[in-house]
């Protein structure tokens, strides 16, 4: 309804015209972005064993369960490697600048990584949740919604107000990050 408003008001002659093509900008945008989310987010889905099933059947294995375990088995899975590796990851996740796309990986990967390890799924999830959010809520990525809002509020380029974070929020993943470690 806003766009409609918006293209009548701002082009009363070929406004229809405008509709089609500002729809058509976006699907396209939309199409883009989320065209290499969309396998990824599948492969995450149907490696956990609760929800495979629902897609592939009965019987169906958890893959991303069994890449952690096999994971686990060669590589030296401590709490601190652990942490670190959910923390990195949530937050490249985060650099989309959604900063809540990451949040189903990264819970999947600290349930497949960390329960077989025997460490505290939810302090892994947490923690790679917060990453995600910090990075890509605003506070990291120049293009998120937070960022570019906060910086048209505050009259500053976005670029200048996540360089002023950096700082402080690798300090604060930091911190997180060593939290984790021993909460885990």
């Amino acid at each position: 309804m806003v766009l409609v408003l918006a293209c009548i008001v701002d082009c009363k002659k070929d406004f229809l015209e405008k509709i089609v093509e500002y729809l058509k900008a976006g699907m396209l945008f939309s199409i883009k972005i989320f065209a290499a989310v969309s396998p990824i987010a599948a492969f995450f889905f149907l490696g956990n064993p609760e929800s495979s099933p629902s897609i592939l059947g009965e019987g169906a294995p958890g893959f991303l369960f069994d890449l952690g375990s096999a994971m686990g088995e060669v590589l030296p899975m401590n709490a601190v490697a652990l942490a670190l590796g959910i923390a990195i990851i949530g937050g490249i996740t985060g650099l989309d600048g959604s900063g809540f796309s990451g949040v189903p990986l990264v819970a999947g990967l600290a349930a497949a990584l960390g329960g077989p390890l025997g460490y505290d799924v939810a302090t892994l999830a947490a923690l790679g949740q917060v990453s995600a959010i910090w990075v890509g809520g605003g506070c990291l990525s120049a293009w998120a919604f937070g960022a570019v809002a906060s910086a048209g509020v505050a009259g500053v380029s976005s670029a200048e107000l996540v360089r002023k974070n950096f700082v402080p929020v690798m300090s604060g993943l930091i911190i997180a990050t060593i939290a984790a470690v021993f909460m885990m």
